[in-house]
């Protein structure tokens, strides 16, 4: 596999029910190294079920996945997490609510290998620069639970856990739908500019249409399993809000 290509669908298709039909129809599509890719569609459209085949929650019923050189269907979740991240639309996965917000960076720095040191002072510091890029009262809030974080805050701090060690593929699932307005937008902003400071490839599903132009360099409208229109940032820029609605939903 070239180097500047992350991952590839070749001819997917994903069947879950027992009626047979397809969730995803022979899809092909390459990820390349600094590609943001928003995926636009109804409900049902099939989005959510590439990110979760990307991430080895699905196995393709035919065709390949193919990530970071390796055939998705041979590797476990875990093998995939170790260089593929994910943050969802449920605030409460997103960290482990009983453990404070140390222990979530903690378990997220050493993927979960290691207890809880007793003595943290060095790590403190470390966490405490590290969170401040994403939101910087995190630094006062070291020995709180998450679970009595905002939602906001949850998905930020899930979003500073998935890049504790930067994915080579980060695939946000409507990772701000949950959120107020302004939460949601603060949320966003924050994301985009930690994934270009760190060049991260970036795969996000949305239905928000104006965060799609804004920040994605490639769009794709998904409709019944299949791919019905690619935007890349030549062509994109042309188009109105109305043009991509009536070409995704």
């Amino acid at each position: 596999m070239k180097e500047d290509i992350i991952a590839t669908f070749e001819d997917t298709t994903l069947v879950l029910s027992k009626n047979g039909r397809a969730i995803i129809k022979n899809l092909d599509l390459t990820v390349s190294q600094g590609d943001f890719i928003v995926l636009l569609g109804g409900n049902g459209s099939g989005k959510s079920s590439c990110i979760k085949m990307l991430n080895g929650t699905f196995k393709p019923t035919q065709g390949k996945i193919v990530v970071d050189g390796r055939d998705a269907k041979t590797m476990t979740i875990k093998d995939i997490s170790r260089f593929v991240g994910t943050l969802t639309q449920d605030v409460e996965m997103s960290t482990f609510g009983d453990m404070t917000v140390f222990e979530n960076c903690f378990l997220a720095d050493t993927k979960g290998t290691e207890p809880v040191p007793y003595k943290k002072t060095a790590l403190y510091e470390k966490y405490r620069k590290y969170l401040k890029t994403f939101l910087p009262r995190f630094c006062d809030m070291m020995e709180m639970p998450a679970k009595k974080l905002s939602g906001g805050e949850k998905q930020l701090l899930g979003l500073a856990m998935c890049l504790m060690h930067p994915p080579k593929l980060l695939l946000l699932d409507e990772h701000t739908s949950a959120l107020d307005h302004t939460m949601a937008e603060n949320v966003m902003t924050i994301t985009t500019e930690i994934i270009r400071q760190k060049n991260i490839t970036t795969i996000m599903v949305t239905h928000h249409i104006q965060h799609a132009i804004d920040y994605g360099n490639r769009i794709l409208g998904m409709k019944e399993g299949r791919v019905v229109c690619d935007m890349r940032e030549e062509n994109k820029s042309s188009l109105t809000k109305d043009d991509i609605l009536k070409m995704c939903y």
